[in-house]
């Protein structure tokens, strides 16, 4: 388990360096749940013998874990619920689920009343803003017959993406944990771990209403389902290496393999991103020297970053929204105020409905001028940042 790290370690300086971004600290968070919860429900799949006092505290602090995970990301859900369900098909974690419960349970509701209570506090609603506004337009535009074009497009690849089933060698180790499965007809690590992890994978690219990971970074090696059945895989090559040694090595070649050829696949998608790393920075640098920044549409929310630190962020996707929003920066005398546009046509996501591409994200209207004159204006890229000093008159 400790092995698949890498991928973990690797992802704070791509995402929280350049970027704020709460993927890391989740994996983080659903790394340690997996590590209390295999240490308390699973012990005896990893031949460890616990007494009951740390069994209670285990199962407490797995609760926490599970719940913070969750707030922190939805799809926190699918690992906390598989590892929920393996627990059922084995006589002697079934002996323990009762126990286990009651006291995960009462970490959840700890975890759940400090949380939701800060959300309301400072959102009004225990699930906080961001999980009202993503799980409606989740369900808004789900459509089972659009759900398996993009879980066909994950798995075999399409316009955006290589393809889950095109890393051949991977999925040649994934196979070899299943058969493992079924030849041993009991779970042990490596199975555990396995189905975990793809069934989040799976699970997360096929109920997402959109464009289902990848693109041009091969498999998803930043999401906790990877990284959990990385540590399918990794236990699964040791015990193979262990008992048959030769075939030992030849999966450790495939597992190599496996890494060179979705490297190849990731290439193109690290260049985009380095290359784009200096002009977002300067963006960053504008961001922190500004007090308020109105996004126009949705495209340029990515951009927020580490920024809102320091700077409060508006979105307007109509005339209406923005005039009403420099309305109430008069009221509360705010004397400047700056807003970002994108200058071309963002990149369309090909399962994003045609309307609400049109309505939230290439929006075209003009800057309200009522209360406010254009002070400066500054291009960087495609993106032209203005700012807005309050008119004395």
């Amino acid at each position: 388990m400790i092995s698949t790290l890498i991928p973990f370690v690797l992802s704070f300086p791509v995402l929280s360096s350049v970027e704020f971004s709460e993927v890391p600290l989740n994996n983080l968070l659903l790394l340690s749940f997996g590590y209390f919860l295999i240490r308390s429900l699973f012990s005896n799949k990893i031949k460890i013998e616990i007494k009951d006092s740390n069994f209670r505290i285990f199962s407490f602090v797995s609760g926490i874990l599970a719940t913070t995970s969750f707030f922190l990301r939805t799809e926190s859900v699918f690992p906390v619920f598989l590892f929920g369900l393996l627990s059922l098909f084995s006589e002697t974690t079934r002996k323990k689920l009762k126990e286990y419960l009651i006291f995960s349970g009462i970490g959840a509701i700890v975890s759940f009343g400090l949380i939701g209570y800060l959300n309301f506090i400072y959102s009004g609603h225990p699930m906080g803003i961001r999980f009202l506004i993503s799980s409606g337009d989740a369900m808004n535009q789900f459509s089972f017959g659009k759900q398996i074009l993009i879980f066909q497009g994950y798995l075999l690849g399409d316009e955006t993406k290589s393809g889950f089933l095109k890393a051949s060698p991977y999925t040649i180790l994934i196979l070899g944990i299943f058969s493992n499965l079924i030849r041993k007809r009991t779970l042990s690590g490596e199975t555990i771990f396995g189905l975990v992890g793809i069934g989040t994978i799976f699970g997360i690219s096929f109920l997402s209403p959109y464009t289902a990971g990848v693109h041009h970074f091969g498999l998803r090696y930043l999401e906790s389902g990877f990284i959990f059945l990385s540590a399918g895989i990794f236990i699964f090559l040791y015990q193979r290496n262990i008992e048959f040694p030769n075939a030992g090595k030849v999966l450790v070649l495939l597992a190599l393999f496996s890494l060179y050829y979705n490297y190849k696949f990731t290439r193109e998608g690290f260049k985009i991103l380095f290359g784009a790393i200096k002009p977002y920075t300067e963006i960053q640098n504008e961001f922190q020297s500004r007090k308020i920044i109105v996004h126009k549409g949705q495209f340029t929310n990515y951009l927020i970053g580490y920024s809102y630190l320091n700077s409060i962020h508006f979105a307007v996707v109509t005339e209406k929204d923005s005039i009403q929003l420099e309305e109430t920066f008069k009221k509360n005398q705010i004397q400047s105020y700056s807003i970002l546009e994108y200058d071309l046509e963002p990149p369309k996501d090909p399962n994003l409905p045609e309307k609400q591409f049109k309505e939230k994200i290439a929006v075209r209207f003009p800057d309200p001028s009522y209360f406010y004159k254009q002070k400066d204006s500054k291009k960087i890229l495609n993106f032209t940042l203005k700012t807005y000093q309050l008119s004395n008159h």
